[in-house]
């Protein structure tokens, strides 16, 4: 596998392009650019390299192979990785830095910094903390020590899995849902309880007060009831949140309900980032900003065609941009499942079709501000019509059925 710096080299000479058009693409100042393509200094900033992968088009597997490349760690399966390449490996396939992983598990940046440039073995209480945040398992971790050097046995909770219930209940079924290798939103689909109020309380720390939702979260973990009370009460006396990874595909924990909608609408069309903003005209930078960063639009056009591609009302649209956990019924499945081209023509047929007239007013209704710069807004760009004939040509499957979905919207009077 090439290295990243190998890979912009190669992007770059295909396209004849100069460094200063690769930092205006990915929006990444041209110092750090230089950087990149003359020393292999990999940007350090997540959303940089987040913006740099979309614009490379590599897989977050690829990318994250080249990472380890460039940091010269071999990539090895996990069942035979020692500690340093399992961590580092794991980090870059959640898309972290080391200060975002040190964020994530309350370690030291310097100590998350030893482990995965120089191989240093941390103390035990701290290793369990940091493969915690990864969402590995604690027999892997233990392995991959052991092939370090290390003592298993310094790490704590082994004949523990569901941890210390002391530490309140929300690290407790956050260390649960990392166990299960799921999302917040699939572990609310396990528990058959709301979304919204399970990330809520996962955010706060504080225990709900829903009786339903305390009963299946104390049959899930399997704790008995003083042993559940006794986590209750630790949670009530020190709100401590629960942090867990998002998985791939799904939205992070602390996705807007903007974000969350736009992502399901990419996994239920079973869409990529590209064919996403091939059909908004929008830059794919732009589009990433929206899907991965949570970042709203600068510009009404940008509003109104996001709210014609979900089909939401004026109204529907505008508790998506306030993100408010009371909606009515409607606002909450809007939040909270996928939008597919099925609901959009039941919408159609059942006249509950959005009025696309008034965006500049939805926008300062609900006060929508950010530091995006207009550049990022994809240019008009003017075709001829044999142009589009040809274009709409090569649409195939999905894509063409999104396509002609929307198009149906736009057209709509």
């Amino acid at each position: 596998m090439s290295t990243i710096q190998e890979l912009a080299h190669e992007f770059v000479s295909q396209r004849n392009w100069s460094p200063r058009q690769l930092a205006e693409r990915s929006g990444i100042n041209q110092l750090t650019i230089n950087g990149l393509l003359n020393e292999g200094n990999i940007p350090r900033k997540a959303e940089h390299r987040e913006y740099l992968r979309v614009v490379l088009g590599l897989s977050i597997e690829d990318w994250a192979d080249a990472l380890l490349e460039s940091s010269n760690l071999p990539n090895l399966p996990d069942e035979d990785a020692p500690l340093q390449v399992l961590i580092a490996k794991h980090m870059f396939l959640q898309g972290l830095t080391e200060r975002g992983l040190a964020k994530l598990s309350g370690i030291p940046y310097g100590t998350v910094l030893g482990v995965v440039r120089k191989g240093a073995i941390p103390r035990g209480n701290s290793l369990h903390r940091i493969g915690d945040a990864l969402g590995l398992e604690p027999s892997l971790v233990a392995a991959a020590l052991q092939r370090s050097g290390g003592n298993p046995q310094s790490l704590p909770g082994m004949d523990n899995p569901e941890g210390d219930i002391e530490e309140g209940l929300a690290p407790l079924v956050a260390r649960r849902i990392r166990k299960l290798g799921l999302s917040i939103g699939s572990y609310a689909e396990r528990l058959d309880v709301g979304y919204l109020q399970l990330s809520r309380f996962l955010d706060s720390g504080e225990p709900p007060e829903d009786s339903t939702l305390l009963s299946a979260l104390r049959s899930d973990l399997g704790l008995e009831e003083d042993e559940f009370q006794t986590a209750i009460q630790a949670g009530e006396q020190e709100r401590k949140p629960g942090t867990v990874v998002a998985r791939k595909g799904e939205p992070p924990p602390d996705a807007s309900q903007l974000q969350q909608a736009l992502i399901r609408y990419l996994n239920s069309n079973k869409l990529t980032i590209k064919a996403l903003s091939e059909m908004l005209s929008l830059s794919q930078i732009t589009v990433s900003r929206l899907v991965k960063q949570g970042v709203r639009p600068a510009r009404s056009r940008t509003h109104q065609q996001l709210r014609q591609l979900l089909g939401l009302s004026e109204d529907e649209y505008g508790d998506l941009l306030a993100d408010r956990l009371e909606k009515s019924t409607t606002s909450k499945r809007v939040a909270s499942e996928a939008l597919t081209p099925k609901t959009a023509a039941h919408r159609q047929r059942s006249g509950n079709s959005p009025d696309h007239e008034s965006t500049a007013a939805l926008i300062a209704k609900t006060s929508v501000k950010s530091g995006e710069s207009d550049e990022f807004e994809a240019s008009t760009i003017e075709l001829s019509e044999a142009e589009i004939l040809d274009s709409v040509r090569k649409l195939k499957g999905t894509k063409r059925q999104s396509f002609f979905s929307y198009l149906q919207r736009l057209l709509r009077p």
